[in-house]
């Protein structure tokens, strides 16, 4: 399927927002901007796709999951040289929903400190749901 250009592998839709994985490897988000969860650096609405250029956009690390919420984004991306992932959040924070040890909201991707690599994601309203590489469950939020 092609939406405005980008071929896209992978979709999720959560209440307010899109997300979309190209078969490049990038992510596209639109929709609204509620607690600052498109990724892109501000709280503009965006009717079309666009890239999240911040620590996602590499051609080495493809995002190759992502799962929209309420208000927040949760996404992995994959080395392909040695087959680790590292797993990002983004959008509002409260309830420590982004897995930081805080209620900050954040507006770019930033980086989960979890013991293995993601292999699974799920996100709720103020929850984020991380199954590791050895089959174990992370959940944090409310």
């Amino acid at each position: 399927p092609t939406l405005v250009g980008i071929s896209a592998r992978v979709a999720s839709a959560g209440r307010f927002a899109s997300a979309i994985i190209s078969c490049s490897g990038h992510l596209y988000t639109f929709g609204g901007n509620n607690g600052l969860m498109l990724g892109v650096g501000d709280s503009t609405h965006r009717v079309t796709p666009t890239l999240v250029r911040h620590a996602l956009s590499s051609a080495s690390r493809p995002v190759v999951a992502v799962a929209v919420g309420d208000v927040h984004v949760a996404a992995i991306t994959k080395f392909i040289d040695d087959n680790t992932a590292i797993l990002y959040t983004w959008g509002d924070g409260s309830y420590g929903a982004l897995g930081q040890g805080d209620a900050t909201s954040r507006n770019t991707p930033t980086m989960v400190a979890l013991p293995h690599s993601p292999t699974a994601i799920a996100v709720g309203s103020y929850k984020t749901l991380a199954v590791d590489c050895n089959g174990r469950l992370h959940s944090w939020g409310l």
